[in-house]
């Protein structure tokens, strides 16, 4: 009680914990789609265009001010 606080527990509704991460999980399914299609363009052999499209892709994340996306992109 230092300071006058009291440490009480968190209490939410499935329905809150759900809204508050629907950002990460929207990200997660955009990355999954992104693995899977680049997984599909080097088995489909096409290197030059992969790099094009990831470059692409790396600058709009950016855009959208989602470093991290654009980050693993580049990488």
């Amino acid at each position: 009680m230092a300071h006058g606080i009291t440490a009480r527990s968190v209490v939410k509704s499935i329905d809150q914990v759900r809204f508050s991460t629907r950002v990460a999980d929207a990200r997660a399914d955009r990355e999954e789609r992104a693995a899977r299609r680049t997984s599909d363009a080097v088995a489909a052999g096409d290197r030059a265009a992969l790099v094009t499209r990831l470059e692409r892709e790396m600058q709009e994340a950016a855009a959208a001010l989602d470093f991290e996306t654009a980050a693993r992109l580049r990488d």
